[in-house]
């Protein structure tokens, strides 16, 4: 006897299934519907007789009592972890050659900058509102444009998510320098240095987080879903 195939009815049933579920992101849809259309396909070749509404049911009985809350969230854990592999990885080509000549570049533009008659308190104050000003353009706008027909990725949302967190940090940064005590007339060289180089590479560092990040996820996601992304 021929082996029963899933049809095309059948696929839109399982993707209506994930939604009745609760798996609003579109390429998880994609892969929990190809894995259960391998697996009644599986059944189907064992057991021919069994009803396709039944064989969803079996297959689904072989997840966890919280259905597909728990892989949603391994997934999440996993995408953000190997974002923060590669924005780490791609930092640290700033500290190597050829790009460790912009970054000395840098670094001596923004140690001039503490020459100016420019109190330095603004200086940092510009440095943290830039960076949390490029964060929230980021999420904002990147995230705003990125998908069409209202669908949701789990990737794009947990990329923003490090991005988020990240924004969330710096503004406690921020909040707890504005309240605190400090005085730096004059600034001494050794700490213009260091304001420097912490300037510099929490730049390179934004750069990448903020824009070369989520260009990444942008050409992944659109290598498989063009018509979405």
């Amino acid at each position: 006897m021929k082996t029963k195939k899933i049809n095309e009815e059948q696929l839109t049933e399982l993707f209506a299934f994930m939604r009745r579920k609760r798996v609003r992101y579109y390429d998880l849809q994609v892969e929990l519907v190809d894995h259960f259309a391998s697996a009644i396909e599986d059944i189907w070749r064992e057991e021919p007789r069994v009803s396709f509404e039944s064989a969803v049911e079996r297959v689904y009985g072989k997840f966890p009592i919280t259905g597909f809350w728990s892989l949603i969230d391994q997934q999440t854990q996993a995408i953000q972890k190997e974002a923060w592999r590669w924005v780490f990885r791609s930092w640290t080509t700033y500290f190597h050659w050829p790009k460790v000549l912009l970054s000395i570049a840098v670094l001596l533009a923004i140690r001039l900058l503490f020459y100016l008659p420019i109190p330095a308190e603004w200086l940092i104050s510009i440095g943290f509102l830039l960076i949390f000003g490029c964060g929230i353009r980021t999420i904002y706008f990147s995230k705003k444009g990125m998908v069409k027909d209202g669908k949701r990725f789990l990737r794009l949302e947990a990329t923003y998510g490090v991005i988020a967190n990240v924004i969330n940090v710096f503004n406690s940064w921020f909040y707890i320098y504005m309240i605190g005590s400090h005085d730096f007339t004059p600034l001494a060289d050794w700490v213009a240095w260091l304001l420097a180089f912490f300037f510099t590479y929490s730049g390179f560092f934004m750069y990448i987080l903020f824009f070369q990040l989520p260009k990444r996820v942008k050409e992944d996601l659109h290598r498989y879903f063009p018509r979405y992304v």
